[in-house]
């Protein structure tokens, strides 16, 4: 299997590979992790993109929009309520408002067994409905072809157009928003993504996705979990 190859368009990163098909099959599984469930409380808010929390551990800490931490991502402040995501479930709290318990699946961890050549595929889901990934961590964003694309009903033509380089040449582009994206019980909520005009084996598991998780590797698996 020979090694990929990536070329840059602005910040976009594709990969060319030749896989066999036949390792279509690949599930990956999710585990839960030793972690339980558990509350979450809002102390207080600094201004439009920062939000104090205290978890089950009665330690507070900082959280910035955008950016996970222990498994949560704050999305959005409104005065003095914040709007975060815990494993593609969305809640709104108050300050001062009684805790909030989390759910147990937002402790949970994606393990992919390794394929040869050091590939790792997932099943997942776009929209709820299903397609198959290539973990890819030189990805900037999650990719998928127009074909596929149609197929899942995304209108990516209202997307932002681009040119893409591939190591095949150059392709038109379009970035655009998915509203949520699951792997196992990852769950991710407007997730970056480009789609390419050029036919693509797999979609790409990239790092719009990637990056809300702890990612660990050995030479049999790749282990995903919160941050």
């Amino acid at each position: 299997m020979n090694a990929s190859t990536h070329q840059p368009y602005g910040r976009l990163w594709f990969h060319s590979w030749l896989v066999p098909l036949g390792l279509c099959g690949v599930l990956a599984s999710s585990l839960p992790s030793a972690a339980s469930a558990q509350d979450l409380r809002l102390v207080g808010t600094v201004g439009t993109n920062r939000a104090i929390v205290v978890l089950g551990d009665g330690k507070s800490r900082t959280l910035t929009v955008g950016q996970p931490r222990d498994g949560i991502t704050l999305l959005s402040i409104d005065r003095n309520t914040a709007t975060f995501a815990t494993q593609g479930e969305k809640l709104t709290l108050t300050v001062g408002q009684t805790p909030t318990r989390l759910s147990s699946h937002a402790a949970q961890t994606l393990k992919l067994p390794a394929q040869p050549g050091g590939h790792y595929y997932a099943n997942g889901q776009i929209n709820g409905q299903n397609v198959q990934f290539l973990v890819d961590t030189g990805a900037s964003t999650v990719s998928l072809d127009a074909q596929l694309a149609a197929r899942l009903g995304i209108d990516f033509q209202k997307g932002r157009s681009i040119t893409v380089n591939t190591a095949n040449g150059q392709t038109q582009g379009w970035l655009i928003t998915l509203p949520n994206l699951r792997v196992g019980e990852l769950q991710q909520h407007n997730v970056s993504a480009t789609i390419v005009q050029q036919p693509m084996p797999f979609a790409l598991l990239g790092n719009s996705f990637l990056n809300h998780y702890r990612m660990t590797r050995d030479a049999t698996s790749m282990v995903l979990e919160p941050r």
